[in-house]
């Protein structure tokens, strides 16, 4: 029979694992000017989800050493192990909090001030969440982890889509700094932004 902790992160680790196949989606697919920003959210992402696989299995591991006498010498590694892998998603957690604060300043620069707040929250949340998974607290996890998906949600329902990002970089958008550079790359980004 699979107990308890054994469920959550297994199903934890594949809700991961999906989140992860719609970031490397994004890293792939999307307009130029989000790709390097997609690329490191993907290597943090899945940094966190190898923390909690590498936490999980150590906590099985602890686990049947405690159960059982003749595999005593497991607890200690697997104890080892999950503390490792606590420490891994924590760090990841703080990264990507990390990444939310420098998309913060960009949308200030952009003068996106709606976006400025979703991403400052979002950096805060993520780092309160990142503090509460190092120190083993399911409480404070559990609340960090409603305000993390709650503000992921703003941000997606109140963000730019690919056509209004792809229009604020093209020839006549308002964002001169991040203007295209030849017409080739901004027709070839049309045609993402419209998806065909």
């Amino acid at each position: 029979m699979i107990d308890t902790d054994l469920r959550v992160g297994l199903a934890g680790s594949l809700l991961s694992a999906v989140a992860l196949g719609k970031v490397y989606e994004q890293a792939t697919q999307s307009l130029r000017h989000e790709r390097e920003e997609s690329w490191v959210r993907l290597w943090t992402a899945g940094t966190g989800l190898l923390g909690g696989a590498l936490e999980l299995g150590g906590k099985q591991m602890e686990k049947l050493g405690n159960a059982k006498p003749k595999l005593a010498r497991f607890a200690a590694v697997g104890n080892t192990i999950a503390l490792i892998g606590r420490g891994l998603t924590a760090i990841a957690g703080f990264l990507m909090a990390g990444v939310d604060a420098w998309r913060s300043w960009k949308e200030y620069k952009r003068g996106n001030y709606r976006m400025v707040t979703f991403f400052s929250f979002s950096a805060v949340t993520g780092a309160g969440l990142s503090f509460a998974i190092l120190v083993g607290s399911m409480f404070w996890t559990g609340i960090f982890f409603v305000l993390v998906v709650l503000v992921m949600i703003a941000i997606m329902v109140w963000g730019d889509n690919a056509l209004h990002a792809w229009l604020d970089r093209c020839l006549w958008g308002q964002l001169e700094s991040e203007r295209y550079d030849d017409m080739e790359i901004e027709q070839n980004e049309f045609k993402l932004a419209v998806g065909g």
